[in-house]
């Protein structure tokens, strides 16, 4: 039997649970992150919590295998924390990963660490004790991650301050342990370049044949969730979406511009409003009743340094349509960009599973705006003015759970056509984009825990989309960059070719 480690100390229960392990696990205290530093060890942080399934499989696989054990404790000083225990750290490093790697986090979480200023060397979910799945095997990825720790430090710390910036801007903070400062930072992507399968997902090349059920080649592109309330929440999204590029550097180009946003509270709304603030516009920002992400939303904005004004209410009733036009006017005294982008979808098996009051609520919620909105905008807006409509890949290729939301996104691309040509002669441009699967709130609050955790993976790029990567769309035609383009359509849809 296995001696206890010193998560025999712990209260709770999923650290308890890997005390008999043979690797030397410690909790997240201040005292063993100066052990790491004294010692120059880099940390290997692993998040879960008890009734994770894939947190017991690699607990199993590699956490008891004394192969695996003898490489973590010689190259890492190995922390463990409760997802449950420690919801601050769980957010800080699912945040981390999400916005290194451009995907969805998860648990098992491991994260890498420098042992000085807790810079991450790379993350990854669950990694197998062999190589299977198209995934390296665990022991791969821990001789290569301390080969690199160990033959190039300073280069793993030149994009220091970038992910910082990002982590302050979404207001995350660790716990009053430790001062994070410029930590945790991006991930040094160019130092793994080498070693990173970006077609397979892992360390080193794919095996050359890997033996795989039905069930083995579903992936899972993120935690299974679901909401129950339509639009959703995006604060209760794990991993939360990805809202900005840090990287992204405006231009002025929509300097002095004012904007209206509907749906702007969260998904590819928060992102376009971002977007449009580090471009120099202002924005006026519509949403139903996501209170929290609204307030976040414009202090994100505002962060980026534009200005916000955020409006509730039911936007398919004329009348709080006139009403965000007429704020707008009152705060900024102009309109030049209108933005239909709320909506709303309901999964059906079966066409008569539709009842009436579902149509008349996708239909008054998706397209009825885009006709209130645009008439009561119109007459204050001016030659060189954009309206952007959101519409959708489904209104090309269509989705058979997905009826009456599909037509809806149809009809927005025969409106977007014909008012492109009604007011062409007046200088007011008029475009769409079709995003594809995009990870927003919408997607949780429509779709079964299971379906969520799929989600993404049936496009050839075979991952979600996160906002900020639809938001350049919105910038271009907002832009005179898009000065001889009306009437058309861009998709943002992962590689999906739809001919439209």
């Amino acid at each position: 039997m296995n001696s206890l480690n010193a998560l025999a100390d712990e209260t709770s229960p999923y650290l308890l649970q890997h005390a008999r392990n043979p690797v030397n696990w410690f909790a997240w205290k201040k005292d063993i992150l100066e052990k790491a530093e004294q010692e120059k060890k880099p940390i290997l942080l692993s998040i879960g919590y008890s009734a994770c399934h894939w947190c017991h499989v690699m607990a199993h696989e590699s956490f008891e295998d004394e192969e695996t054990a003898n490489l973590m404790n010689s190259f890492f000083i190995n922390i463990k924390v409760d997802r449950e225990e420690r919801p601050d750290l769980d957010k800080i490093y699912q945040s981390t990963h999400s916005f290194l790697t451009h995907q969805p986090g998860g648990w098992p979480l491991t994260v890498f660490l420098m042992p000085d200023d807790l810079s991450p060397i790379f993350s990854g979910t669950y990694f197998p004790r062999e190589a299977r799945y198209s995934l390296p095997s665990f022991k791969e990825v821990l001789r290569a991650v301390y080969t690199l720790y160990s033959t190039r430090p300073e280069e793993i710390k030149k994009n220091a301050g970038k992910l910082a910036d990002f982590l302050t801007r979404q207001q995350i903070r660790s716990s009053q342990e430790i001062s994070f400062n410029e930590q945790p930072i991006r991930l040094a992507v160019n130092l793994l370049r080498e070693l990173f399968d970006e077609k397979h997902g892992g360390l080193g090349s794919a095996p050359e044949e890997v033996i795989m059920t039905k069930q083995e080649r579903k992936k899972q592109h993120q935690p299974p969730q679901h909401q129950a309330k339509q639009p959703g929440v995006e604060s209760e999204m794990r991993p939360q979406p990805i809202a900005e590029d840090i990287e992204y550097q405006g231009s002025n180009k929509l300097k002095g511009k004012v904007a209206i946003i509907t749906g702007g509270d969260s998904g590819i709304g928060r992102a376009v409003a971002i977007a449009y603030a580090k471009e120099g516009a202002s924005v006026l920002i519509s949403y139903l009743n996501e209170h929290n992400d609204a307030k976040e939303t414009q202090s994100l904005v505002q962060q980026a340094g534009g200005k916000c004004v955020i409006l509730a209410g039911n936007i398919a009733e004329e009348n709080f349509c006139q009403h965000i036009v007429d704020l707008t006017l009152k705060e900024f005294s102009r309109i030049d960009i209108l933005i239909n982008n709320a909506a709303v979808q309901y999964p059906k098996k079966e066409m008569t599973d539709i009842t009436k009051e579902q149509l008349l609520l996708t239909f008054s919620t998706n397209l009825f705006p885009c006709f209130y909105l645009v008439k009561a905008a119109l007459p204050h807006l001016q030659k060189g003015s954009a309206i952007i409509n959101t519409t959708s890949v489904t209104a090309y290729k269509g989705n058979p759970q997905l009826i009456d939301y599909s037509s809806t996104k149809g009809a927005i691309v025969s409106f977007t056509r014909s008012l492109a040509l009604s007011l062409i002669k007046r200088g007011i441009r008029v475009n769409a984009v079709a995003p594809g699967p995009i990870w927003t709130p919408l997607i949780p609050a429509s779709f079964s825990a299971e379906e969520v955790a799929e989600f993404g993976g049936q496009v050839p790029m075979e991952r979600v989309g996160q906002p900020y990567e639809v938001a350049g769309c919105y910038v271009f035609l907002a832009s005179h960059d898009s000065s001889y383009m009306t009437g058309q359509v861009l998709h943002p849809n992962g590689g999906v070719i739809v001919n439209g």
